[in-house]
């Protein structure tokens, strides 16, 4: 198991050459500026840092290559995120954020994460003059598997995602259903007529499940599956918010293909409110719970949704007839090259 630490010599001289007088700055100053160096001089720092860190040469055209390898890419992105990350861990968003974005004008997690569920919000209104219920609940934790990179406090670089604990256990939900169902129901996808078929845009994406013969139970099953998840998010979303002890929790995993990893879930908005940008493991530590604890909710829930999926089943095996399909508005659903290429790769057992 490998540790990913930046040279900090190597890290200040290319400080120096994306802005001399950098470190003239005050640390807020220098935490404002250096969050949109790869934005704006990304060729740069890769040029800088494969011929510091690898004797390589970068070459942007044909980046798609691949030229380094998974340990190559662990160290770059250590050394990226030292040089883009603010306050004591060097806190980096690793999603794609404008240039007028600023994440130092956050103090907290809740602030950013707060204005991030209003943005969305906005947005969707904007697409939907009909407002539906998503847009009309009140603001709760909304971190989903936020892509974020970090370096803890002996300099060591993490990959890491932020989770509310309702999110979290809304996901282990996700996957358990989908064991239950195909114990109960085995079915595997077909290719419909214009699968991959080239449209504007990308590829159609034409796919439908073969459940030999018993389809209808099995859209059924996973109808109510599907509304039972939901209405638990919302429920978890309530019931976490209300309670205003706050909880984090850590889960750490390291192998050399995907490198270092520290996902990171958190309990409430109460919690977040306590989470500042500048000492982001200092406080997240503080407010430390153990994973015996985070096991035993998560466990909960899906005996809960076990026990709803059996019932459900042999209801539906009594009274839904096999014959009758629910009518539902077709969708053309439109995927890229390169991710229609990644589930190609990954149905044929691939990995890259």
């Amino acid at each position: 198991m490998s540790n990913y630490t930046p040279n900090s010599s190597i890290v200040r001289r290319l400080m120096m050459k994306l802005d001399p007088h950098f470190f003239s700055y005050s640390p807020l100053e220098q935490d404002t500026v250096r969050q949109h160096f790869m934005q704006t001089q990304y060729a740069l720092i890769n040029e800088y840092l494969y011929q510091e860190l690898f004797a390589l040469k970068y070459d942007a055209e044909s980046e798609d290559d691949k030229p380094l390898n998974n340990e190559q890419l662990h160290l770059l992105n250590a050394h990226t995120t030292a040089m883009t990350g603010i306050g004591d861990n060097s806190f980096t968003l690793n999603e794609f954020q404008g240039k007028e974005f600023d994440l130092t004008s956050f103090k907290t997690l809740e602030e950013y994460d707060r204005d991030a569920f209003e943005f969305q919000r906005k947005a969707r209104l904007k697409e939907n003059k009909n407002a539906n219920k998503q847009e009309s609940l009140p603001y709760r934790l909304y971190l989903n598997h936020n892509w974020v990179r970090f370096l803890d406090d002996e300099n060591c670089f993490h990959y890491s995602t932020l989770s509310s604990l309702s999110f979290y256990l809304f996901d282990a939900l996700d996957e358990e259903e989908r064991l239950l169902i195909e114990a109960l129901i085995p079915y595997k996808w077909a290719e419909g007529k214009n699968h991959e078929k080239e449209v504007d845009g990308g590829f159609l994406w034409d796919m439908t499940q073969d459940a030999n013969g018993r389809e209808a139970q099995l859209e059924a099953l996973q109808d109510r599956a599907r509304d039972y998840r939901h209405k638990r998010l919302d429920e978890l979303n309530s019931q976490f918010h209300n309670d205003e002890d706050p909880a984090v929790y850590f889960l750490k995993d390291h192998d050399d293909l995907e490198g270092p990893r520290w996902d990171i879930v958190i309990k409430n908005a109460e919690t977040a409110k306590q989470i500042t940008i500048q000492h982001y493991l200092r406080d997240c530590e503080a407010l430390l719970e153990t994973n015996d604890q985070l096991e035993r909710l998560k466990e909960d829930e899906l005996e809960k949704l076990r026990r709803y999926i059996n019932e459900a089943y042999k209801d539906i095996c009594q009274y839904v007839n096999p014959n009758v399909r629910s009518l539902k508005p077709k969708r053309n659903v439109v995927i890229s090259a390169n991710t229609m290429k990644g589930l190609n790769d990954n149905n044929n057992g691939r990995e890259e």
